[in-house]
């Protein structure tokens, strides 16, 4: 059963530190949920307000997750057991956005990629801002990713 629970985590947002992990995916998702735990663990409470039925969803997820997004199904399984937190509640957190917008308008948040090919460095870069609504200002901070 999940060790997740339903509590408010004070964190401070006076500064955000630049995280760094390195490895096979499976590995950075380790290394994520170790750093990240108590966050994610917050996160996940305050902003998904998880129940049976979302779990049962985020579980019926985890076949497409693993044949379509291999590199994202095995950072998520390293999330889980770097947080000590169930397989399910790890993709059901990344479900937010698909579960946030059943609830509301789509105008939130920004994304961008810059592929390999046009970046000067020949490396890929990944960015997502969720500075949308305040409430989410303890769960912001800058991770450094390196695939090996």
């Amino acid at each position: 059963m999940s060790r997740v629970t339903k509590k408010k985590v004070n964190i401070s947002c006076d500064r955000l530190d630049i995280q760094t992990i390195s490895g096979t995916d499976f590995q950075m998702g380790v290394s994520y949920g170790s750093l990240f735990g108590t966050l994610i663990e917050g996160f996940y409470a305050q902003e998904l307000a998880p129940n049976p039925t979302r779990l049962k969803y985020a579980k019926q997820c985890l076949p497409f997750l693993k044949k379509y997004a291999k590199s994202s199904f095995n950072f998520i399984r390293g999330m889980a057991r770097g947080a000590d937190l169930p397989l399910e509640a790890m993709v059901l957190l990344n479900l937010h956005e698909e579960i946030y917008h059943m609830r509301t308008s789509p105008s939130h948040c920004t994304g961008v990629v810059l592929p390999r090919k046009a970046a000067k460095s020949r490396k890929t870069y990944v960015a997502q801002n969720w500075d949308w609504q305040p409430q989410l200002s303890p769960w912001a901070g800058l991770l450094r990713m390196s695939r090996k």
